[in-house]
C-alpha cells in the first residue's frame, strides 16, 4: 500500500475525476466502495456531468449512475468558483503536452482552491499536478480500493472481483507501485487478461506460466 494512504486526513474531501467515477461505476460496487471510507466524495458536477454525458450516444450510463449516487448523497456535488475558473483555464490552454481535459483540470482547479484531495489515474495529470501544483497528494482508483479494504467493510473476495470488472471493463490504469497488490487480489490468472496493468507485471505473469 502506498506510503501516504494512511496519513489521509479523514475530513478532507476527495475529489474525484470522471475517468475514476468511470472505473468505480464499472467495479459494480461503487456505493459500497464510497461509503467505506470516512472523506467525503465529491464531484465537480457541472463538467464531470457533461463529460459523462458525452458517453450516452454511446450507449454507456456512467452519467445516470453518477445522478443517482449524487440524489442519494453517496456523492456530494461541488461548483467551480471564481478562483478555481482561473486555475481551470491556466490547465486547458496550452499545447497539448502541458494541458489536461475538462473533468481533470476542474478536478485539480478545485482542489488547489480548496485544500482537497484529488483523485486522478492518468499519468499526464499526475505529472501536471506535481509540477504545478506540488502541494497536492494525489490518489487513484487503486487506492479507493485499498481503502475500501483497509475499512474491512468490503470482503477481499467481493473487493476482488470488483477491481477485476474495472481492469476489465473500464481498463482502470495501474501504478507500477499497486501491480503486485492489484494481481495478489484478483489472482494471478485473472491479472494475465488484463491489459490495463503495467507491462513489467504482465510480463511478471506471462514468465510464471
Amino acid at each position: 500500500m502506498t506510503h501516504h494512504l494512511s496519513s489521509i486526513n479523514p475530513n478532507v474531501s476527495l475529489i474525484v475525476d470522471a475517468s475514476v467515477i468511470i472505473n468505480l461505476i464499472a467495479s459494480g460496487i461503487p456505493k459500497e466502495i464510497f461509503a467505506s471510507f470516512p472523506n467525503l466524495a465529491c464531484v465537480v458536477d457541472e463538467i464531470i456531468l457533461s463529460e459523462l454525458d458525452r458517453g450516452n450516444k454511446n450507449g454507456h450510463t456512467d452519467a445516470s449512475v453518477l445522478r443517482t449516487l449524487i440524489s442519494d448523497k453517496t456523492v456530494k456535488p461541488v461548483s467551480m468558483t471564481d478562483n478555481c475558473w482561473n486555475h481551470f483555464e491556466s490547465l486547458v490552454s496550452g499545447n497539448a503536452a502541458s494541458t489536461l481535459d475538462d473533468g481533470e483540470a476542474a478536478t485539480l482547479a478545485y482542489c488547489v482552491t480548496h485544500k482537497s484531495i484529488p483523485v486522478i489515474d492518468e499519468k499526464k495529470a499526475n505529472r501536471i499536478c506535481k509540477e504545478k501544483f506540488p502541494s497536492l497528494s494525489p490518489i487513484c482508483s487503486s487506492e479507493l480500493f485499498m481503502l475500501a479494504q483497509r475499512s474491512g467493510t468490503v470482503t477481499d473476495r467481493q473487493l476482488g472481483d470488483a477491481v477485476y470488472l474495472a481492469l476489465s471493463k473500464s481498463r482502470m490504469r495501474v501504478m507500477n507501485d499497486h501491480a503486485q497488490w492489484i494481481v495478489d487480489l484478483v489472482g494471478p490468472k485473472r491479472a494475465a487478461n488484463c491489459t490495463s496493468l503495467p507491462r513489467s507485471a504482465r510480463q511478471k505473469l506471462a514468465n510464471a506460466c
